[in-house]
């Protein structure tokens, strides 16, 4: 709750203790923190200790952002290797980041030996899902980008399913500043809509539809460091 309403200092004095006594999620939400600078020093090595933890432990988010550290050098020695050791466990867990990523590291021959038939397993077990966010190796989605900007929020989420989820990234006056995220996170579908709070008009930066809180939840876990300061899903 505390993360929620943006009291990144209560998360953090809540979360260390349940992560000091083994508690995956406080462990990956700590190592998040850590990654972002957010209530505390940006610290990779820090950020992939805990991270690390919680991946050791099964938490498929964590797994696939230790596999991220690995590729990029994030606070551990570079491995193409145990990239994808951990983008594998992950991907065994069903996360779609994962699945994505680890059919990539086959087709391209990553951390692993070239394989055009694991790569096209791991690419089948993608279709029907939700486009998988935060991909390295600067991969972009297939889906072009673009921008819903003709339609306020109360009339695009009118359109949605009433029991489905989306992510809002930022809020902002300046619609171009929203628009601009998006095209630099190469984000597909992304809607940009204007609402108004406190007699002010503000304009909405959403990513995707969900149909559960955790599906939300799962797509924020594995957005860019640079979308996930302010992300969060709700109920449409």
């Amino acid at each position: 709750m505390a993360y929620s309403t943006g009291d990144i200092t209560t998360a953090y004095q809540l979360w260390q203790p349940l992560a000091e006594h083994g508690d995956a999620k406080a462990q990956f939400a700590l190592g998040l923190l850590y990654y972002d600078g957010m209530g505390v020093p940006a610290d990779h090595t820090e950020s992939s200790y805990w991270i690390h933890l919680a991946a050791e432990q099964g938490q498929a988010s964590a797994q696939y952002n230790l596999g991220n550290a690995y590729f990029r050098s994030e606070g551990v020695r570079k491995d193409e290797a145990m990239a994808v050791h951990w983008w594998r466990k992950a991907a065994d867990q069903g996360l779609a980041a994962a699945q994505f990523i680890l059919a990539k590291a086959y087709q391209e021959g990553v951390g692993v030996e070239k394989d055009e038939q694991a790569a096209a397993r791991l690419y089948g077990q993608l279709e029907g899902k939700d486009p998988p966010l935060g991909i390295a190796m600067n991969a972009t989605l297939d889906t072009p980008v673009q921008s819903v900007e003709e339609d306020d929020c109360e009339s695009w989420l009118g359109k949605q399913p009433p029991d489905a989820y989306t992510v809002q990234l930022i809020s902002t006056r300046r619609r171009d500043d929203a628009v601009e995220l998006a095209r630099q996170h190469d984000l597909a579908g992304y809607v940009v809509c204007s609402y108004m709070h406190e007699g002010n008009t503000l304009n909405a930066l959403l990513f995707g539809v969900y149909p559960s809180a955790g599906a939300a939840g799962e797509a924020v876990a594995v957005l860019p460091p640079g979308l996930k300061k302010a992300s969060h899903g709700f109920g449409i």
